[in-house]
């Protein structure tokens, strides 16, 4: 998971896609490896909802750096493939930041700036120990 982490590429904009990056607002691309597919050679459905998952928590990160955080809804639509070897971006938006709850949206879009794959992220907001357990 956190593989994805180290191939985010931070853009600033995308010529097809109508979205600046400000904060709370993040523009990623990643090209998709046939690690992330399904037996069609198209990015599989739950490396789309892990790659929403983690690049709206990023998004979030970016304007409460000192807090933890927590999902309580992922929410994924499927409208079109993209296929090993492509490029993908994702759109992201904290939508709304309260103290203890944020909301959170994600579009992934192809090489051509056609929607792909959008999400919804709900997340609890918490003081907590930030030290990984495993």
């Amino acid at each position: 998971v956190y593989d994805y982490y180290t191939r985010f590429e931070i853009l600033e904009n995308h010529p097809r896609i109508d979205f600046k990056r400000s904060k709370g607002k993040l523009l990623l691309g990643i090209t998709v490896m046939p690690k992330d597919c399904n037996f069609l050679g198209n990015l599989h459905g739950g490396a789309a909802a892990t790659l929403i998952d983690l690049s709206t928590s990023a998004a979030l990160m970016e304007l409460v750096p000192n807090k933890g955080h927590v999902s309580i809804n992922l929410s994924t639509s499927f409208c079109k493939s993209i296929a090993n070897g492509e490029r993908a971006y994702l759109a992201v938006e904290v939508d709304r930041l309260g103290k203890q709850i944020a909301f959170l949206t994600a579009k992934i879009y192809n090489e051509k700036g056609e929607v792909c794959y959008k999400g919804s992220h709900t997340k609890i907001i918490k003081d907590m120990e930030l030290t990984p357990k495993l």
